[in-house]
């Protein structure tokens, strides 16, 4: 395969204004085709630091093409080098203006760039090599400005290359985000791209701030496609991911997915699998072997169980694949069509049922509905996913292990008392602990009791139609609380004041606060 030297960035308004001006720089001239043009030539910055002057778009003669159903598309091509545990990455984003008004910048949510040392922007190039000003790079946002709006309509398309030095989660202050970086058995891709922050209007855009309690990620339903290279690559090598998956040759892959908020995916020549089709999904586990292969029986098992379950009181998965992967980091992530189990829950497993690794299973599976299927805003009101995630497991203990029921209410929540609102956001609060107590737990109160006033019928129906109503969408708590209808909103009013800070939900703004 052709070796990337250079990732050269390419942003091309499609069709929505004029030519450049004419005081433009002259463009630089290239003698060699852009794979053949050493990085050194182009500017670079160091992670977290402020980008040298970028690149001029130029315009195309097309006009507003339609870019499908999907407003956003990503088109990556991934350079892994097995040996460095580094990733160049040349990454296309198309990205359609479905707002009322133009746009004059583009910015993305730089997840990478949360921790130290790890994105290296390259650059940004039109295909002229003309260079653009402008581009700024500060912590997990970069702004990229337009010289020329993108109206209603319109599609603007974006090349960006930068590089990934993944991060030793075995060293502790990495460990917390281990579906980023290695280990000794594996390299973990998770929140590795650099995404389309949310537009909220009037020229502005919204990117959670850091912090380390939780996550802070907004992800938009996006169709992707990834070609995948690994250079040195170990043999036996397996790649744990999502999606249509063609290999192309030894070293080369290719992946697909549709409506997917993220992709990620797990490499590592120790991988075993084990599989079940049900209801025309194909269920993978990719485990680290042990002397006991119980507990990924297990694993599977319970994967299988809360698939089925979750598809028939919450409404269809969207996928042909659904792929657990076990985790060398703690507890456990959810992504599109892919969740980490941590490998502490396999370790630990002492053969029953009612274990940590029974319920994280389930937890990371409910995910695929509360945020594959229905986003919110982890930062500011995680608690539209968290807490339906965690009563979800007491659902699959009513199912199928209901001699387990009380003991899972003892062992999950009940030991763990909060008095603090369930709609706190991440940001009030310090350690984790906390946290969980009264966002996931207190939270599974708060749901509980709404079944428990509406009764089984009105409360499934409420859930399907919220996934119904709300698939593919950044859900709100007006969302939420408005998929009830105003009777049922009206009955639940005692307990919304009982765990809400906010419990006027409806009479406050018509959408969340990003901001």
């Amino acid at each position: 395969m052709v070796k990337w030297v250079l990732w050269v960035l390419l942003l091309v308004l499609a069709g929505c204004g004029s030519a450049i001006a004419t005081d433009a720089p002259p463009p630089v001239v290239i003698t060699a085709t852009p794979i053949q043009i050493a990085i050194a030539q182009f500017p670079t910055t160091t992670p977290g630091g402020e980008i040298p002057p970028t690149a001029f778009l130029t315009n195309t003669p097309e006009a507003c093409a339609v870019n499908g159903d999907s407003q956003v598309i990503y088109d990556v091509k991934a350079d892994l080098d097995w040996v460095d545990k580094s990733v160049e990455i040349e990454q296309t984003i198309h990205y359609r203006n479905d707002d009322d008004e133009p746009i004059n910048k583009i910015v993305f949510h730089a997840e990478p760039n949360r921790i130290e040392g790890v994105l290296s922007l390259h650059g940004v190039l039109n295909d002229g090599g003309t260079i653009m000003p402008g581009a700024d790079l500060a912590e997990n946002r970069l702004t990229i400005p337009l010289p020329d709006p993108l109206r209603p309509g319109c599609v603007q398309t974006i090349k960006l290359a930068y590089r990934l030095q993944l991060p030793d989660i075995n060293i502790p202050e990495n460990g917390r985000f281990g579906y980023l970086g290695y280990s000794d058995v594996q390299v973990n891709l998770g929140q590795w791209l650099v995404t389309m922050a949310v537009y909220t209007g009037s020229d502005e855009w919204y990117i959670p701030q850091i912090t380390n309690i939780g996550e802070q990620t907004i992800p938009q339903s996006a169709d992707y496609t990834l070609n995948l290279a690994v250079k040195n690559p170990p043999p036996g090598l397996q790649i744990a991911a999502p999606g249509k998956q063609t290999r192309l040759a030894d070293d080369q892959w290719q992946f697909e997915i549709e409506a997917a908020r993220d992709f990620a995916l797990s490499l590592s020549d120790r991988f075993q699998t084990l599989n079940q089709s049900v209801e025309g999904t194909v269920i993978e586990l990719y485990f680290i072997p042990d002397e006991d292969v119980r507990a990924p029986s297990l694993a599977l098992q319970s994967t299988v169980r809360a698939f089925v379950l979750f598809s028939q009181l919450f409404g269809p998965y969207p996928y042909e694949r659904l792929v657990i992967v076990e985790g060398d980091f703690p507890d456990g992530m959810e992504f599109s069509g892919l969740a980490f189990v941590s490998e502490a829950w396999f370790r630990v497993w002492q053969g029953t049922d009612n274990e940590w690794l029974t319920i994280i299973t389930v937890h990371e599976v409910a995910h695929q509905w509360w945020y594959l299927q229905v986003g919110n805003d982890q930062a500011n009101v995680p608690y539209l996913d968290e807490a339906l995630a965690t009563y979800s497991e007491l659902l699959y203990f009513e199912s199928y292990l209901p001699q387990y029921v009380e003991w899972w209410w003892q062992f999950r929540i009940n030991q763990y008392d909060s008095q603090l609102p369930v709609d706190s956001k991440v940001y009030n609060f310090d350690a984790a602990r906390p946290y969980i107590n009264a966002v996931y737990l207190r939270g599974v109160k708060m749901v509980d009791d709404i079944r428990t006033t509406l009764g089984d019928e009105a409360f499934f129906a409420w859930l399907q139609r919220y996934v119904a109503e709300q698939n593919g969408q950044i859900a709100s708590p007006q969302d939420f609380w408005g998929t009830f209808s105003r009777e049922e909103y009206d009955t639940l009013s005692s307990i919304r004041e009982t765990y809400l800070q906010s419990p006027d939900v409806l009479l406050g703004q018509s959408a969340q606060e990003l901001e």
